[in-house]
């Protein structure tokens, strides 16, 4: 599993914000921002996936799934 660049100043500032929680306000309350980072590091991971193409396949973005397709036209 990858994490995107973009991904990182997330889960960076919430692991900083664990550790300053924890020694102002302990433990308990430290396990909301790492929380926070693992919801942040799920969220922004890349998978690698192998897709066969095939230009009549209409691929879903996100996970999700595609509900239509429309033809579409360039105008000039």
């Amino acid at each position: 599993m990858f994490i995107v660049k973009e991904g990182y100043p997330f889960i960076i500032a919430s692991l900083v914000l664990a550790v300053i929680v924890y020694f102002f306000f302990g433990i308990y309350w430290a396990v909301i921002p790492v929380v926070l980072a693992l919801y942040f590091a799920y969220f922004f991971r890349d998978f690698h996936r192998r897709m066969p193409y095939d230009p009549n396949i209409l691929y879903s973005p996100a996970d999700g799934t595609v509900m239509g397709g429309e033809e579409g036209f360039d105008e000039e």
